[in-house]
């Protein structure tokens, strides 16, 4: 009678080892898919960057130039006999600003000039003393 107590707890701390070590590699492989993930992601976001340089170097100045004025392409630039000049006369140029906006653009820069002076350490000072 003892043997066979002895033979089910011996059983049931085998399977109970078994169960966790099972539960343990479940756990490492968890981990290493995690990491395998981070990895994916970590090289899906530098393709991304380099993507996201590509395009902006494709929508760049210097490249739409460089596509725009090669050899082979049809355009140039525009030469000095194809330029027309037009003469305004002074009745048909208007002034672009009014006597009205002029005054508020006088007073908005005057009272920025304020505002500095005021906000001055030496300024913050003199108005403390004074008070």
């Amino acid at each position: 009678m003892q043997l066979s107590k002895w033979v089910k707890l011996m059983a049931f701390i085998t399977l109970l080892s078994l169960i966790y070590i099972h539960l343990q590699m479940n756990i490492f492989d968890l981990a290493y898919q995690v990491k395998r993930n981070e990895h994916k992601i970590q090289n899906l976001r530098d393709e991304n960057g380099v993507s996201t340089y590509h395009i902006l170097a494709l929508k760049s100045v210097s490249h739409i130039g460089e596509k725009l004025l090669d050899q082979e392409a049809a355009m140039q630039f525009i030469s000095n006999d194809k330029v027309y000049e037009l003469a305004l006369s002074q009745e048909t140029i208007k002034p672009s600003l009014n006597k009205a906006t002029k005054a508020a653009i006088g007073n908005l820069s005057f009272n920025f000039q304020n505002w500095l002076s005021v906000s001055t350490p030496q300024a913050e000072a003199r108005l403390s003393n004074n008070n």
